[in-house]
């Protein structure tokens, strides 16, 4: 019985977040209005609420109370994507800011990534990826010379990476693999860019890109905690 009270306490919380009752960044009743307006016991107000922060419909700030989240864009990750196109199809307009474009020297690491020679040139790519104008995830990406020679680093300003690298480089994907990891922000870029605060959580995404067996790009995310959610279907 308490179980189905605070998932229907859940169901009308959330009907309200959808709806606008409450907007992004509103501060939602209190426990205490709650636990007068459901007639129900705090715990029980406190299981709905931590389900919806679970789900990320509302983040808790101590001391202060819980606020609306930002409309999460769901991501499936059964497939290939792109921010890009992720972000067009959720209504939303995805845009770059390119902050750094560089030639470099392969380490001892990023050989090992690449399986190429140390010392062997690879571009350096910072970008800024913006959701209707807002700073959402920050990126560096590497790619190597000798599969991407005179990459046209300003067309990125109008074309998705990926899109140029079939179109010019006649680029097929075989695969990818991605690893995510919530860390603490505590770089100056990443709080100067992403317009958050020291030790904010970040989800940090490390990516592999694939032609048949060779890596061609390797890039590391990391993404404001209030853009996206992700979903993994599991096959028995």
């Amino acid at each position: 019985m308490e179980k189905a009270i605070y998932h229907n306490i859940y169901d009308n919380l959330r009907k309200e977040i959808l709806s606008e009752k409450y907007k992004k960044g509103e501060k939602i009743q209190s426990e205490r209005k709650l636990m007068e307006k459901y007639g129900v016991s705090r715990t029980t107000i406190r299981q709905a609420l931590f389900y919806l922060q679970q789900d990320g419909y509302i983040y808790k700030i101590q001391g202060k109370g819980n606020f609306v989240s930002s409309k999460l864009i769901n991501q499936n990750l059964n497939k290939f994507y792109s921010f890009s196109n992720e972000v067009n199809k959720a209504g939303k307009t995805p845009t770059s800011v390119l902050i750094s474009y560089k030639m470099q020297d392969c380490d001892s690491r990023l050989s090992e990534i690449f399986g190429i020679n140390e010392g062997s040139k690879l571009y350096n790519i910072k970008r800024l990826r913006l959701i209707d104008g807002s700073p959402a995830m920050l990126e560096e990406t590497f790619i190597p010379e000798y599969r991407f020679k005179n990459f046209p680093v300003d067309d990125l300003n109008n074309i998705q990476m990926y899109e140029i690298f079939k179109e010019k480089y006649n680029v097929s994907f075989s695969s990818a693999q991605e690893r995510f990891k919530p860390i603490k922000a505590e770089t100056k870029e990443d709080i100067k860019h992403l317009n958050i605060k020291k030790n904010d959580i970040v989800i940090e995404i490390v990516r592999k890109t694939y032609e048949l067996n060779k890596v061609i790009e390797y890039t590391i995310s990391h993404v404001k905690n209030d853009v996206f959610s992700y979903t993994v279907n599991l096959n028995l």
